[in-house]
C-alpha cells in the first residue's frame, strides 16, 4: 500500500498495533524508508508515553510498559534495532529467546532481515520503500 503522508503511516501503525492475535512485527527497508517513524507511531498506539522515542540503534533493545490494556493482554513491548548486529547470535546474547518466548510481549524489530532465522512463522513482516515523492512510502504487510 502507498502511504502519502505521515497521517496515513500513523493509521497503518495504529491498525497493526491493535491486532490482538499478532505480537511479532519485523520491519525491513533501506535507511530513511520509514521504519523508525512507523515504530514511533506503533509504540504511541500501545500507550508508550516516553517523550522522545528513538530507535535503539546503539542499545539494540529498549522495552516499555504497554498502557493500552483494553486492546489486548500484552504487558510489554520490545523495540529492537538489529542494524548494528553482524549476526543473529549477537541478539541471542541479549536474552532474545526469553523475550520472544514470553507471550505477554510484543516485539517490534527494525532491520529484522538480519535475524530472520530467529523469527517464528507467525511473524508479521512489514516492508518499507521510498515512494516517488519525499513524503511517500510503500508499506507492504505480509
Amino acid at each position: 500500500m502507498l502511504s502519502k503522508s505521515l497521517q496515513q503511516t500513523k493509521q497503518i501503525a495504529e491498525d497493526l498495533a491493535s491486532q490482538k492475535d499478532k505480537r511479532i512485527f519485523a520491519l525491513v527497508g533501506d535507511l530513511g524508508s520509514g521504519k523508525t517513524t512507523f515504530s514511533q507511531f506503533f509504540l504511541r498506539a500501545l500507550g508508550v508515553e516516553k517523550k522522545h522515542l528513538t530507535s535503539p540503534t546503539f542499545l539494540i533493545i529498549k522495552s516499555y510498559n504497554i498502557l493500552v490494556s483494553n486492546t489486548h493482554s500484552f504487558k510489554r513491548v520490545y523495540h529492537i534495532d538489529c542494524y548494528r548486529l553482524h549476526n543473529s547470535k549477537e541478539l541471542l546474547n541479549l536474552k532474545f529467546e526469553e523475550i520472544l518466548n514470553n507471550s505477554e510481549n510484543i516485539l517490534l524489530i527494525e532491520w529484522a532481515d538480519k535475524v530472520k532465522d530467529l523469527l517464528p512463522p507467525e511473524t508479521v513482516w512489514i516492508y518499507f520503500k521510498h515512494g516517488n515523492l519525499p513524503e511517500e512510502r510503500e508499506i507492504n504487510v505480509k
